[in-house]
């Protein structure tokens, strides 16, 4: 399955976040899952740093 994260999820899912639903965490941490994220999210990222 492929999931398209936004900038949050993206965030949240590198820091660890107890704030994605365990469901959800499984998901992107399954291997046959494919996890994708936008260039806007980097961009995004950068502007904020």
């Amino acid at each position: 399955m492929r999931l398209f994260v936004d900038t949050h999820v993206l965030l949240w899912a590198v820091a660890e976040s107890a704030k994605i639903p365990g469901t959800f965490r499984e998901r992107l941490e399954a291997s046959e899952n494919e996890v994708l994220f936008s260039a806007a999210s980097i961009w995004e990222l950068a502007i904020k740093t």
